[in-house]
């Protein structure tokens, strides 16, 4: 959240932009195994199986790249994935409704 907010006031504060849209997300592309396993890590007591594959209809998109707004906005991530993560685990813990 902390990189998205600092994306937009980038995309905020730039005098014009030449793009109307930017990709916003992290460096790393993160398997679906890997994702899980950081959270099992974070929270042990959950269990979460991974399923055979993609369901019929699903379209596959390519990584997005967020050259343009490095380039135009000069915004690139900060915070890896695992740590994003570790933050909103962390933040979940302490803000239960």
């Amino acid at each position: 959240i902390d990189d998205v907010v600092k994306a937009v006031l980038a995309a905020h504060d730039a005098p014009s932009p030449p793009q109307h849209a930017y990709n916003i997300n992290g460096s790393d592309t993160v398997q679906v195994g890997r994702i899980r396993d950081l959270i099992a890590r974070q929270l042990p007591a959950i269990t979460a199986m991974i399923g055979p594959g993609l369901m019929d209809g699903v379209e596959i998109h390519g990584v997005m790249s967020i050259e343009a707004a490095a380039r135009d906005l000069g915004w690139t991530p900060a915070i890896s994935f695992e740590e994003g993560l570790r933050d909103y685990v962390e933040w979940l813990q302490h803000n239960r409704y």
